[in-house]
């Protein structure tokens, strides 16, 4: 179970919108809640033509109004004693900030919006959670903030979709999605997408292109296999485990079809894959996620050694192509 939680918040209504789904997280799991900050110097320019300087009296009132922004958030958020609250003002740049106190405080997951702007910060995009993920030792539960700011319907995350590709870089994703599970007492469906092939065409004459029809029921049967031996695995932990192929011209098509049809409540997956017989799942595929899904979305870079191993069953290249 979660021991620590985060939340990086920016004075926003946006990035607030995850403080009900954190504390919501953290009440269950019985777990601590951090609510981090990151102070920007302020600068003041004298005049034309003068050097930019640091004001230390604007500076520290601003310190001052940070922190009490954060108190009047902490006294809000835990005002019926559910959760326990914790508030930190820090400084530096967002990403490498935010990353520093969670391993500092050995937080278990950071929770937050994929953007924002606030009144203390000079802005929140996502390209800060596009740094976190790179940056953070820990998963990163991201979610879509309501365009109008106003609180959000509060999330079950019950149904957790498993993106997996047949690597260990995808596999290292099944504990935190497990934890996720847990805490929701939920399902887990485990995914893999098998991707439409452009026929082949063979250098020679008069002979007929390739179609991927031929290959497809062999590609599915072992994705399938692959699937059931992971589920298999988990079920004797007495999780509730289904699994599933789905055929897509690409990934995020796929997993993006899937999740609406079979209405999952969050994707979860392992992101920046590298080399070897088989093509991992890389970065491209959760950003392109990130930006697009209308679910939240559970991912984590995990920090495997560089050879990796062997997948738990091994697929050719031709098995899973395109821009994984």
């Amino acid at each position: 179970m979660y021991r620590s939680l985060l939340v990086p918040l920016d004075g926003s209504s946006f990035a607030e919108q995850a403080l009900r789904v954190a504390a919501d997280i953290a009440t269950r799991a019985k777990a601590t809640l951090h609510l981090v900050l990151v102070h920007q110097a302020s600068a003041v320019v004298a005049g034309p033509g003068e050097p930019v300087v640091l004001d230390p009296s604007i500076d520290q009132k601003l310190r001052g109004e940070e922190q009490g922004y954060l108190d009047s958030v902490r006294r809000l958020v835990g005002k019926d004693d559910a959760v326990k609250v914790v508030t930190q003002v820090v400084e530096g740049p967002v990403a490498e900030s935010v990353a520093a106190y969670a391993h500092d405080h050995a937080v278990d997951l950071v929770v937050m919006t994929t953007h924002g702007r606030g009144v203390f910060s000079r802005f929140w995009l996502g390209s800060v959670a596009d740094r976190l993920v790179r940056q953070l030792e820990q998963p990163l539960l991201l979610l879509r903030p309501e365009p109008s700011g106003a609180a959000p319907a509060l999330p079950s995350f019950r149904k957790v979709l498993l993106l997996l590709d047949g690597s260990p870089h995808a596999e290292a994703m099944i504990e935190p999605a497990v934890q996720l599970v847990q805490t929701f007492a939920g399902e887990l469906t485990l995914v893999r997408v098998v991707e439409r092939l452009a026929p082949i065409w063979l250098p020679i004459p008069g002979v007929a292109p390739v179609p991927d029809s031929d290959a497809m029921p062999h590609r599915q049967l072992e994705a399938t296999r692959y699937l059931h031996e992971v589920a298999n695995r988990l079920r004797v932990r007495g999780l509730q485990v289904t699994t599933a192929v789905e055929i897509a011209a690409d990934p995020v098509s796929g997993i993006t079809e899937f999740t609406e049809r079979e209405r999952m409540d969050v994707i979860a997956l392992a992101t920046h894959g590298h080399g070897g017989p088989v093509r991992f799942l890389l970065g491209s595929v959760a950003d392109k996620l990130v930006r697009s899904a209308t679910v939240p979305l559970l991912v984590w870079r995990p920090r495997l050694r560089e050879k990796a191993e062997e997948p738990v069953l091994a697929m050719g290249a031709a098995q899973v192509s395109g821009s994984w």
